[in-house]
């Protein structure tokens, strides 16, 4: 069954419709109840107009890392500041470890990031 078949049977049962008959629902019918009737038309609401992704704060990020196990600022963007600063760092031979611990990354995204600003090679 495809999915244009799976909505025409869908929206058949939220208009009252028997699908497989073409026949009305007597109004006993449990497909003739408001409560299903919203429920089913609501569900056609959501394949037609899915609700948009909500875009996480930096703190939700943050929280959620935590939550998780991760280091604080895992998976969160680097600014500018923070790039120079990690340069500055590692330039003053502080260990990519204690890197991670105090930029609150894992050590790949340390590392990852040091390549990036070709302050390490790729080995």
């Amino acid at each position: 069954m495809d999915t244009p078949q799976i909505l025409n049977i869908i929206k058949s049962l939220a208009n009252g419709i028997d699908p497989t008959s073409g026949e009305l629902y007597a109004l006993g019918s449990p497909y003739n109840h408001p409560t299903i009737t919203s429920a089913l038309f609501g569900c056609l609401s959501l394949v037609n107009n899915p609700p948009k992704k909500t875009k996480w704060t930096l703190e939700k990020r943050q929280d959620d890392n935590l939550q998780k196990g991760y280091p604080r600022n895992s998976n969160t963007p680097w600014t500018e500041a923070l790039k120079i600063d990690l340069a500055e760092q590692f330039n003053a031979a502080i260990s990519t470890n204690e890197l991670a611990v105090r930029f609150e990354r894992t050590h790949g995204a340390i590392l990852a990031q040091l390549k990036q600003q070709g302050l390490i090679g790729k080995e």
